[in-house]
Formats: C-alpha cells, structure tokens, sequence
C-alpha cells in the first residue's frame, strides 16, 4: 500500500489512500476517489500508470470483479473528459 498510486508522475499519493478511501469514505466509484475526495483527477489522466493497480484496490476492497473494475475506469475517463477537460 505504500507503493506510488501514479508511478512516475510525480504525484506522492500512496495506494494506501484508495483503500482507506473504500473503508472508511463509502466510496463507491472511482471518479468519487479521485474528484471528489482526493481532487487526484484534477491533476492526474485517467490513464496515467497505475490506474489499473487503483482499480484493482477498489476491487479488492469492494468485491468488483475485473470487468467492474474496468467499467469504473471507463466511467472516470467519461466524467473527466465530459465535466473537466
């Protein structure tokens, strides 16, 4: 969980943030992660590398299967390029 949530992009976020995120925040959704209790998605792309491995968390965290987790990053592509390009 210590791992870097964005390798390589500067960012210091932790993967430890997603899962207290999904313990503790009741989210839901991965564009609630990172717009809303983080504000990560303002200042990361939603494919920067990781975003498989934060998708993964949630997963783990609440009982998504692989296409679920893949359903969600589509989702926080969508809103990002809908309601904050």
């Amino acid at each position: 969980w210590k791992k870097p949530l964005a390798p390589g992009s500067g960012c210091p976020a932790i993967l430890a943030m997603a899962v207290w995120a999904a313990r503790h925040e009741q989210v839901v959704h991965l564009d609630d992660f990172y717009l809303r209790r983080s504000k990560l998605g303002l200042r990361l792309p939603p494919d920067h590398r990781g975003i498989d491995r934060v998708a993964s968390v949630f997963g783990r965290e609440l009982w998504w299967d692989r296409e679920r987790e893949d359903e969600e990053i589509e989702r926080l592509k969508r809103v990002l390029q809908g309601e904050y390009r």
